[in-house]
């Protein structure tokens, strides 16, 4: 291997957990029926985000993408637990499909005691971004603390997260620097 001026270079390689290894999302195409998609995380054996496409929902052809996502930077209020994701759907031609889904899709995320153990856990609750007000919408959520998996309905395509009170300030500081002269 060698660089730009001519020079070889030499460098061992970065060792990554799921880079490569584990999609980061899928995009599949709607048939007539139901659609069930799984998005492995780390490669855990357990797919920690589920979307589940009713059938009818969207006009045979069109692409369904769900995938990972980042967290909305944390706020005094509310703070992510590296569970974001995105839903969104394209028409046959690939077009962005903008519009509110005919049926809700259903989308699960799996959490573990360590994403939530900066949350108070009464307060998880999935978010759906509302890209027209710039706002994050929380949607009603159903918490299964046995298998610990958050579920909501998502009326449109999006961005979401998985958001819950801090129970410590994770807030960065925020300096002024004022140079003169």
């Amino acid at each position: 291997l060698r660089n730009a001026m001519g020079d070889s270079v030499e460098h061992a390689g970065i060792i990554s957990r799921y880079m490569w290894k584990h999609p980061l999302g899928a995009t599949v195409q709607v048939g007539e029926e139901a659609l069930r998609i799984e998005i492995p995380y780390g490669g855990e054996e357990i797919s920690p985000q589920v979307s589940c496409v009713p059938a009818n929902t969207f006009k045979p052809g069109t692409f369904v993408v769900v995938g990972w996502s980042p967290d909305p930077p944390p706020t005094e209020s509310q703070v992510g637990v590296n569970n974001g994701c995105l839903v969104g759907a394209f028409d046959e031609t690939g077009r962005a499909i903008d519009a509110p889904f005919s049926t809700p899709v259903f989308v699960s995320l799996h959490y573990t005691a360590q994403d939530i153990a900066h949350v108070d856990p009464q307060s998880l609750a999935i978010y759906l971004f509302n890209s027209q007000e710039a706002v994050w919408e929380k949607l009603p959520t159903t918490i299964d603390v046995q298998n610990q998996v958050a579920s909501a309905l998502f009326p449109h395509p999006g961005k979401c997260a998985l958001l819950g009170a801090p129970v410590e300030d994770l807030t960065a500081p925020r300096t002024n620097i004022r140079l003169e002269g």
